[in-house]
């Protein structure tokens, strides 16, 4: 598999964002 399923980024407060990326779930 080569997506990347998890997504992340931190801001310049240091407080990191992670975004599940799973589009053949269908947000299932």
């Amino acid at each position: 598999m080569t997506n990347d399923t998890v997504l992340w980024a931190v801001d310049r407060r240091g407080v990191a964002t992670v975004t599940l990326n799973r589009p053949a779930v269908n947000n299932a």
